[in-house]
């Protein structure tokens, strides 16, 4: 069939979206968790390049019309002493703000941060999570009226466990999204997923409608971990309009239009050479493998067989 085939996401237009891999420190080592993300071998950020690029982006996406909500990740960014000031920096910015933790806090402190958040993404960890104290972060956060995402990282061995809190918590919070997070083998790279089972697997897929395919009179929601399970997250050749419509930062400072490293390195935060993209970029890669990056507008023109 002629026309335009457009792979975009339900999330408001109107916002330009960073995701900012803050650090690589945690205490937690989680057997599915890549070095990486926590060995903690990375020089934590300077304050003020955090807040100066803060002030970069609320620039750029006011040229968009656009207001900014802003991800923070890590490692867990929790255990950095001065991401408490970082947050109450870019939330007084009036951006939106939404950090991903295992909430591996003290309840008084915990109370500090959902002062200056709009969004939480709260990770359960099967190897090391409290339920009990778990199940206290969210109940302090839906009290303080802040939207969460409970993210269950789901290990095969410890399933049913993981099953049953999740069934626990929507039953006591129906309104939360709270997803099953599938692990993969190579966790960074994304390219193979841990064996589950069948069943498994099914439950893993179609889950939450956050990505949204148009293609003519047809109209078919899906989401991240469905499309890599099934094969179907490959755009080479597709218009995609990250750096447009947001960037991700990474534990060095540098600047990229996504994870994918699509388009070249854009500036580093300590330099204060963000150079901003105002088009899009033709994706070269044969898969998208990162559940942020997928979430960019994507469209190829499809031409008759």
């Amino acid at each position: 069939m002629d026309g335009l085939r457009l792979v975009t996401s339900t999330r408001s237009p109107g916002i330009f979206y960073v995701n900012w891999w803050l650090m690589n420190h945690c205490t937690w080592a989680c057997s599915y968790c890549n070095e990486i993300i926590r060995k903690g071998n990375i020089d934590l950020p300077y304050l003020n390049d955090c807040k100066r690029f803060i002030d970069d982006v609320g620039l750029f996406a006011a040229t968009q019309n656009k207001k900014v909500r802003i991800e923070f990740t890590g490692g867990e960014v929790t255990e950095w002493t001065d991401f408490l000031e970082l947050l109450t920096y870019a939330y007084t910015q009036n951006f939106e703000t939404q950090f991903r933790t295992n909430g591996n806090v003290d309840l008084a402190t915990w109370q500090q941060y959902l002062k200056i958040t709009n969004d939480l993404q709260l990770e359960y960890h099967p190897e090391h999570s409290s339920a009990a104290h778990f199940l206290l972060c969210i109940n302090s956060a839906v009290a303080a009226g802040i939207s969460v995402t409970v993210n269950m990282n789901m290990l095969q061995d410890t399933w049913s466990e993981s099953e049953a809190l999740h069934d626990k918590i929507k039953t006591k919070w129906p309104d939360l999204r709270v997803n099953k997070r599938m692990l993969f083998e190579d966790p960074v790279f994304n390219t193979t997923p841990v064996e589950y089972t069948d069943q498994q697997t099914e439950q893993l897929k179609r889950q939450h409608g956050d990505i949204k395919i148009i293609q003519g009179d047809s109209v078919e929601y899906t989401d991240y971990q469905t499309m890599v399970l099934e094969g179907t997250n490959k755009f080479k050749g597709y218009d995609c309009w990250a750096g447009v419509e947001q960037v991700i930062v990474d534990a060095w400072g540098r600047v990229y239009r996504g994870h994918c490293r699509q388009g070249g390195f854009m500036g580093n935060i300590k330099d204060k050479n963000v150079v901003w993209p105002t088009a899009s970029k033709v994706c070269t890669l044969d898969s998208c493998k990162n559940s942020f990056d997928i979430l960019t507008t994507k469209s190829i023109q499809l031409t008759k067989i």
